[in-house]
């Protein structure tokens, strides 16, 4: 199996090259921004590459002149459920009594709960302050804070995302002693229980994740430590989760890493865009490219 990589002029005129030890699974392909040209369902121009675009509807994406069939633009859904938690007065009330106080992820699951997980713990009485493993199960309807199972590993700085309606993946970020968390966790509502089902490659954090129609999640950018695959510490590796088998597994590098990006997800992959990659000189500078990650 291999990921396949290769320049716009090479994906067009012939058959990418094969590279050995990678999956089959995606190829990669890198644009000039100004190849990708989006409509939305009643045939006007979106510009998505406009920084802090609030378009979030159904999209027709054609890059180069190829038409690669409808996707969904999706913004990093965790950053508008935490905005929701933090206006929500009952949340902002029990936080404050919570063993951790900050920084906690959260993804939802259902049509009305929460996971919230990991963060700072310590309580305000308290001078120092470490990654917890604990996990509460917010109801948004009945307003109802309960105990969840506790994490394998203790963490911080990491990211949730819902895989469907009873399981939330859990991933990234720094456990006890400023360590890479690099257990992958999946949260099972139905069984109550969290479990690990993979590894990471590397460290990352300020990473991306993007579900796929396929339920598959595409973990992509973010800075690494020490990762030395782009000036910068920003990482290229692409890894996968597959819902499916429960498999986490690398599938490839980018073209060009970047982080603070963001993605159109298509029924066979996604298309990245926006954010920061590194120059020359392993300062960060903003994109001008994007990037198609498409299923073989």
């Amino acid at each position: 199996m291999a990921f396949l990589l290769c320049s716009i002029s090479a994906c067009s005129d012939s058959k990418p090259q094969v590279v050995a030890k990678k999956r089959l699974d995606y190829y990669s392909e890198i644009y000039n921004a100004s190849d990708l040209k989006t409509k939305d369902l009643m045939g006007l121009d979106v510009d998505l590459t406009e920084k802090d675009q609030p378009y979030t509807g159904v999209v027709k994406v054609v890059l180069a002149g190829r038409s690669l069939g409808n996707g969904m633009y999706s913004p990093n859904e965790e950053s508008w459920l935490m905005d929701d938690l933090a206006a929500d007065e009952y949340i902002a009330r029990v936080v404050r009594v919570m063993p951790f106080l900050r920084n906690f992820a959260a993804a939802a699951y259902g049509k009305e709960m929460t996971l919230l997980g990991g963060g700072s713990f310590g309580r305000l009485d308290r001078l120092s302050e470490s990654p917890t493993a604990k996990t509460y199960l917010f109801n948004l309807i009945r307003s109802e804070l309960l105990p969840g199972p506790n994490l394998h590993q203790a963490r911080i700085e990491h990211r949730m995302i819902n895989v469907d309606a009873s399981r939330v993946l859990i991933l990234g970020g720094i456990t006890t002693g400023n360590a890479p968390a690099l257990e992958v966790e999946l949260f099972d509502a139905r069984r109550g229980t969290i479990k690990v089902v993979g590894k990471m490659a590397l460290f990352r954090r300020d990473f991306l994740l993007t579900r796929l129609p396929s339920g598959k999640i595409l973990v992509s950018g973010g800075i690494g430590n020490l990762a030395h695959e782009a000036p910068g510490d920003l990482v290229s590796t692409v890894e996968v989760f597959d819902p499916v088998t429960e498999k986490y597994f690398v599938a490839g590098q980018l073209h060009e890493a970047r982080v603070g990006h963001s993605a159109i997800v298509l029924p066979e992959g996604a298309i990245f865009l926006g954010g920061r990659v590194p120059d020359e000189g392993g300062q960060q500078m903003e994109s001008k490219t994007v990037e198609a990650v498409l299923n073989q």
